[in-house]
């Protein structure tokens, strides 16, 4: 342990004034969890400084004291992924920048505090989803044949997660079978093609499936776009109304 680096008490303040939360942002991953074992916990986070522990740190400043680099003062708490960036990037996160994450994950570590959760991570999830959403209906609604919709793929990958979150099923859900290992396409310019299915799922339960052959994800999306609009559409009244009743 180097003379500058925080003390396990100075981590474990650092850890508890977030909530246990990464301070970024953008990212505010939970830090801390069980393990197998009954009687062991993962921490996930690490107390990083905000002005270097060592001269040849980021963010190194001469100007403090050996008490001053490794007073609370001067570490913020963030995951590990965001701890290791911020220390390779210190061009970007600079210490006004870390500093004021630290000031808005404290005063929110505080409003949190002893104060119901259930609400606010439906409300959290409802407008994750409403993002993913209203992008695949933007992506479709301006859809012209041979243009390649970027972004939906991804759009479509995070939504599939978020609605397992609210409790839904996936409003629109796309599948790609490729060739059977030893099977030729009869055309050889489709050996790169795929074929595959799409269903759309409504609020009220309804269902629109099908099957393309030879055909992308896209293509396969493409085909059912107006339905898919439709649904998500609907998906995201009936979600707005449900969150605005919490």
């Amino acid at each position: 342990m180097r003379a500058d680096d925080f003390t396990r008490p100075t981590k474990r303040l650092l850890e508890r004034r977030a909530g246990h939360i990464c301070s970024n942002p953008n990212c505010r991953a939970p830090t801390s969890g069980p393990r197998l074992e009954d009687d062991k916990a993962v921490c996930a986070g690490d107390a990083a400084h905000i002005t270097a522990a060592s001269p040849n740190g980021p963010r190194y400043d001469p100007s403090l004291s050996s008490e001053q680099r490794r007073h609370p003062d001067n570490g913020i708490w963030l995951c590990v992924n965001h701890a290791r960036i911020a220390d390779q990037d210190k061009r970007r996160y600079t210490v006004k920048l870390l500093r004021q994450w630290k000031r808005l994950a404290e005063e929110e570590a505080g409003k949190r505090l002893a104060v119901p959760q259930v609400g606010r991570i439906v409300h959290d999830d409802f407008r994750k989803f409403s993002v993913q959403a209203k992008s695949v209906v933007a992506a479709l609604r301006t859809f012209k044949q041979g243009s390649h919709m970027p972004g939906v793929d991804r759009h479509l990958r995070e939504m599939a997660l978020t609605v397992e979150l609210l409790g839904i099923p996936n409003p629109v859900e796309i599948y790609t079978l490729p060739y059977p290992e030893g099977v030729e396409a009869h055309n050889p310019f489709l050996q790169d093609r795929f074929e595959g299915g799409c269903v759309i799922r409504f609020p009220d339960g309804s269902e629109e499936s099908g099957i393309c052959a030879h055909a992308s994800g896209l293509e396969i999306l493409s085909e059912y776009r107006d339905s898919a609009i439709v649904a998500l559409e609907q998906w995201l009244i009936r979600l707005e109304h449900q969150a605005s009743l919490l």
